[in-house]
Parts: structure tokens; C-alpha cells; sequence
């Protein structure tokens, strides 16, 4: 799409040299910086005098080992990202000041980062052995370039073209510095034959990973690179590669690994169209295409309530939206309902910070300290579609009642286990009250060396009888693209529904020749149905459903009340065919627990009493 809008030979004749390149004002330019809120100023000063004379984490070569020793990738990525977080804090410190308080401890910071043997951390250091990961980066290797090499070129790209002149007046060596390290780590190797898989230029999987690194490259290379030949490949080659990202994409936009991941995907695609669109004044644009718009949308009909979100596959339930990036989002696209989708929830206090420290997307960062008025939001009012289906991902999201969170929320998905971030999960659904969580998905645990791995599905949390799906003659759904929903609609009238056969995802030792399940919000009768309809290949089979339940349930016969909401949601169920019981799961792991912000999930068991050759039931969620 990219490059059939814009050539290499338009590239190379419209792309903006690295002295023309302004897509913000730099340090030095003070007209715009003092214009900015002091709300702004404060934020940035502060975070910067608490790092004055600093001492910068060390990077130990036992602690890189550690992911291979023992699974760990926390203790590194503490100490790396710490470092990279404190620079942006000390830059845009420097920034809204204009003081020059600052500029040793820069200094320090760019030297230390520029000695790091490797900008790749642990978990990804395996672009040179293959799933083995080594313990130490080779540094006799050529550099290669995941997420957080190519965010750490950003990062120093950005602080090149913010403080340039000031850091000459420290030591010309810092800018040649940072010239030296991004054209040794990142313009020849990405320029070179090396295999990237993320690039999706020599095949390989696609994903976030390929709008995340190539909108930091381009960031790095508009800000840095003053060889004009280098540029142009740098921009034409990041184009390519975007493309097949694009076109990884259904048209309706839809994103396999969930929201939480839209920030590094769509978003992300984003950021690398609105820098490519500045450093072309405007030739490169593809603002107009519908799919692209709907890219951007996505991230609307995931929406529960505050920061809840639709979270299948390795998605948090809560993701805070940047509704600044929205709104710019919204206004190229020409989409009115996104600007004021983002509005609502600016205004409803449910967004990403304006004022942050984040070394991610920094590009976005600064736009949004600078594009940044109370103005914006005045006047807001709350967007909240009232249902969509995406046929791509095939997941519906469905409400009682449009534009607000109040009643019964519903998603639902079909899919195949071989998505994205995958969990085993066709046939999942989540029900949400007042916005609340009832019945849920429980996410994904801290990222270790298990999680991407060949044990990935021993982790409780990936397993389909952990899911709200079915176990059936004791066996879980399988993970891989081959097991999957078939059969699958979608209803969107006044109750919306999706269908599917689930049976698919399960192997042959299930014995299940057709699992049908249909997924409906009632709004009439203010409930959520989930109607089974079960045909055994063989003989009779066992079968068990799990629902697992955010808050712990009560347990009757034929009925169990779950609270949410300020409310309860009582699921009916055939008493003479299914036993129930429950089970407490602790939420040890510190991710999950901060998520949502409880002890402990609970999963009921409804086992049918009989094997069944065939069979139909209906689970009745309806609100007490």
C-alpha cells in the first residue's frame, strides 16, 4: 500500500534532509516549549531534578544470564529500561526548562547506553541459535534489532535532534557518538541481507513487532542519518516492510493480540504514518484507505469501561488508551467518532497520561505534550458503540444500551489457536456488569522464558479449560492455526449473536464430531445465553464447561450468583444434567494480581452427570 502510493524514486525526491526535518520544536527553540502548560513544566522539571548527579544502574552479565539460567527476564529489563527512562526523563526535562541543569547527566546517560554491548535484551537474543537463546550477546556478532534496540535508537535519535547544539557544547564526541552507534547497530544491519523476521520482507511471522521497530527506525533515521542515500533506503525499506503489516490485516482492521497490544500495532502503524507523512510534507499518505481507518477504530470496540478492555489472547484487562494519539488518529482518517470516542475518555480521566516517563513511542509522547489543551475536552460526551463484529478475528462486542457502560457487556470469540500471543480459547466469551467483570478472562501472567517457548501451555492461564470454553473427554482445545472455529456468523440485529463449531479445536481424542455454540446478549430479557449443542464422533463422551468467575460465586442447585457491578448475575443451568463445584485460583503472580486487584479468581466446573452421544443446553446469564 505504501509503497504503491509512493516509490522509492518519490522518496528519494521528496524525502526532507536531516537539517529540514522539524517535526518538533528543539530544545533551544523556547517559543513553543514556554507556551506549554506549567502543569507540563512541572511534571518534566521535577523528574529531571530527581536525577541530577545520578548514578545509572549497572548491567550485570549474570543478570543478562539469567533468562537462560533460570527464566527470569525481570531483574535485566528493570536495570535496562530504568536507564532509557531516566534519559527521556533528563531530555524532556532539559526540554521544558531550556536551563542546560541537565545536560552532564545526558551526557552520562547517552556514554552509558552507547557502551551497552548489546541493546537486545535476553529473551530476544536468539536471532543468532534459534530457539536456544545464548546467554551473553555475541559481541563479535553483527547487531541485530528487536523491539527495544530499535526504541533505544529512537530514544537517542530523538535526544540528537532535541539537544544537538547543546551537547556539542558539552563534547562534540556525544553526537558523533550516537552517529557512530546507530549507523554500526541499526542502518547496516537493517540494511544489509540479515534475516529480520519481523519484517515480513523474507517471510516470517508478523505481528506487533513490525509497526513497533519500523516506526522507531524511521525515527531514528529521520533525526540522525545525514546521508541522503542511506535515508532514502532506511524510509523505502521501513515502507516495505510496513506494507506487509497491512496486509497481515483483514479490512476491518481487527487486532488477533488484543488490545493491550494496539499501542505497539495499530497505533504503532500510526505513529510510523505520521512521521513518514511530515517528512514527506504529506506525499506519503494513506490516511484516506478504509482499512486503515478501521485500524484505528478498533481499539474503540474493545472498550468495556474506564480502562477495561476486551482482553483474549495476551491482553491485560486494563489498557489505558491514548486518547491524544486518537484524536490525531481520528483527524487524519477523517473519522469523527474516534475524535470523540478519545474526548470521552480523556475527559473521563480513563486515558494514558499526557505527562508521562516512557521510553516507548517516543515520537507520540512528544506529540502529545505539544498538541496537549484542556480545550480539547471540554464539551466530551461518552461514545460507546453498542455493538460490532469483527469477521477477521471473529470476535463480536456488544452492549445493552449505546454509549454507556451501564447494563450487560458482552464479547465473544471464535478464531483459531494459532493467533498472535495465542491462547487456547475458541469459543471464549467474557460478561461484564456496569462495567465490572463477572464472567472473565484471566489474561497472562509476567512474560518468562516459559512463556514463548514449547511450555508455553503448561502455564494455567493459555489452557483452554481455564477459558469459559469446554473440556470434553478430558481434553483441552489444542494450540495451532488447524484448530479452529468453522462455521462461523454472526447475528447483529437486536440480539446480536455469534455461532460457530467449536469442535475443531479439540483433537481426535475428544471424540466430537460437532460441538455448535451460540453466544447471544438478550436484550429484551436483559440476560446472556450460551446454547451447545454437542454430537459425539463415536461413542458417548464426557464433558465438563468451566466459567471463571472474577468474584467468588454462590453455588445452588440449577442457579450460581456471581456479584458485579453493585449487582448480581445469576447463571442458570439444568440441575439434573450438570454438578457444579469451584475452585479458587490464587493470583500469586504479581502481574495478575495487580491487574485485578484481588486475591484470587474462581473457576466452576459444570460437569455433566451422563456421557453424551447428543445432546443440547443452555447456560442463562441473567441479571438479578
Amino acid at each position: 500500500m505504501l509503497v504503491d502510493s509512493v516509490k522509492a524514486s518519490d522518496i528519494a525526491l521528496s524525502l526532507k534532509t536531516r537539517t529540514e526535518y522539524h517535526p518538533f520544536p528543539r530544545a533551544c527553540e523556547r517559543e513553543q516549549w514556554d507556551k506549554l502548560p506549567n502543569e507540563a513544566k512541572w511534571f518534566y522539571k521535577n523528574a529531571a531534578n530527581a536525577l541530577k548527579n545520578c548514578d545509572w544502574p549497572e548491567l550485570k552479565a549474570v543478570r543478562y544470564m539469567d533468562f537462560v539460567r533460570n527464566g527470569d527476564r525481570s531483574r535485566y529489563e528493570h536495570s535496562y529500561f530504568l536507564r532509557r527512562d531516566m534519559l527521556y526523563s533528563l531530555m524532556m526535562g532539559e526540554c521544558l526548562t531550556g536551563s542546560g541543569d541537565y545536560l552532564d547527566d545526558i551526557a552520562n546517560g547517552v556514554w552509558t547506553i552507547c557502551e551497552e554491548t548489546s541493546w537486545v535484551i535476553p529473551a530476544h537474543n536468539n536471532h543468532l541459535t534459534g530457539d536456544a537463546p545464548n546467554a551473553l550477546p555475541d559481541f563479535d556478532a553483527q547487531p541485530y534489532i528487536d523491539l527495544f534496540a530499535a526504541e533505544t535508537a529512537s530514544l537517542l535519535g530523538w535526544v540528537y535532534y532535541m539537544l544537538g547544539d547543546e551537547l556539542d557544547g558539552v563534547t562534540p564526541l556525544i553526537k558523533r557518538r550516537i552517529e557512530f552507534e546507530l549507523d554500526r547497530r541499526i542502518f547496516k544491519p537493517f540494511l544489509s541481507d540479515a534475516y529480520f523476521p519481523w519484517s515480513g520482507l523474507n517471510g516470517g511471522f508478523i505481528n506487533n513487532w513490525n509497526p513497533w521497530i519500523n516506526s522507531n527506525l524511521i525515527a531514528a533515521t529521520l533525526c540522525v542519518c545525514a546521508d541522503d542515500a542511506v535515508r532514502v533506503a532506511m524510509i523505502d525499506k521501513t515502507a516495505r516492510s510496513l506494507d506487509c503489516f497491512i496486509d497481515s490485516y483483514k479490512p476491518d482492521g481487527g487486532c488477533d493480540e488484543g488490545p493491550s497490544y494496539f499501542n505497539e500495532a495499530g497505533a504503532a502503524l500510526f505513529d510510523a504514518l505520521e512521521e513518514l507523512y511530515g517528512a514527506t510534507d504529506g506525499r506519503v499518505n494513506i490516511f484516506g484507505d478504509e482499512k486503515i481507518r478501521n485500524m484505528g477504530r478498533y481499539i474503540m470496540y474493545m472498550h468495556i469501561a474506564g480502562k477495561r478492555h476486551v482482553n483474549f489472547a495476551d491482553a491485560s484487562p486494563d489498557v489505558d488508551a491514548n486518547c491524544m494519539l486518537l484524536m490525531r488518529y481520528g483527524k487524519a482518517c477523517g473519522c469523527g467518532e474516534l475524535i470523540e470516542y478519545a474526548r470521552g475518555l480523556q475527559a473521563a480521566g480513563s486515558a494514558t497520561p499526557v505527562y508521562r516517563i516512557n521510553r516507548y513511542n517516543i515520537f507520540r509522547n512528544i506529540a502529545d505534550v505539544m498538541m496537549y489543551s484542556p480545550s480539547l475536552v471540554q464539551g466530551a460526551r461518552t461514545i460507546e458503540p453498542l455493538q460490532h463484529y469483527l469477521p477477521g478475528i471473529e470476535v463480536l462486542t456488544a452492549r445493552s444500551a449505546a454509549d454507556t457502560t451501564k447494563g450487560l457487556f458482552l464479547a465473544a470469540k471464535g478464531g483459531h489457536n494459532g493467533e498472535s500471543h495465542n491462547h487456547n480459547d475458541v469459543g471464549n466469551y467474557i460478561i461484564y456488569v456496569n462495567g465490572d467483570a463477572a464472567i472473565c478472562d484471566a489474561g497472562v501472567e509476567t512474560y518468562s522464558r516459559k512463556t514463548f517457548s514449547e511450555e508455553r501451555y503448561t502455564i494455567w492461564a493459555m489452557q483452554s479449560r481455564y477459558h469459559n470454553t469446554a473440556i470434553i473427554n478430558g481434553c483441552d482445545q489444542l494450540p495451532g492455526i488447524e484448530y479452529a472455529a468453522s462455521d462461523v456468523t454472526c447475528g447483529e440485529g437486536d440480539n446480536p449473536a455469534l455461532n460457530m463449531d467449536m469442535a475443531g479445536a479439540y483433537p481426535n481424542e475428544a471424540g466430537v464430531q460437532k460441538y455448535a455454540r451460540t453466544i447471544c446478549l438478550d436484550r429484551a430479557a436483559n440476560c446472556v445465553t450460551v446454547h451447545d449443542a454437542v454430537k459425539a464422533s463415536g461413542g458417548a463422551i464426557s464433558l465438563e464447561l468451566p466459567v471463571l468467575c472474577a468474584n467468588e460465586p454462590e453455588l445452588a442447585d440449577g442457579c450460581i450468583t456471581i456479584a458485579a457491578g453493585g449487582q448480581s448475575l445469576r447463571l442458570k443451568y439444568d440441575g439434573t444434567k450438570f454438578t457444579a463445584s469451584v475452585e479458587s485460583i490464587a493470583l500469586t503472580d504479581a502481574k495478575l494480581h495487580s491487574e485485578w486487584k484481588r486475591p484470587a479468581l474462581y473457576r466452576v466446573l459444570l460437569r455433566c452427570n451422563e456421557k453424551i452421544a447428543s445432546d443440547e443446553f443452555e447456560l442463562i446469564y441473567e441479571l438479578a
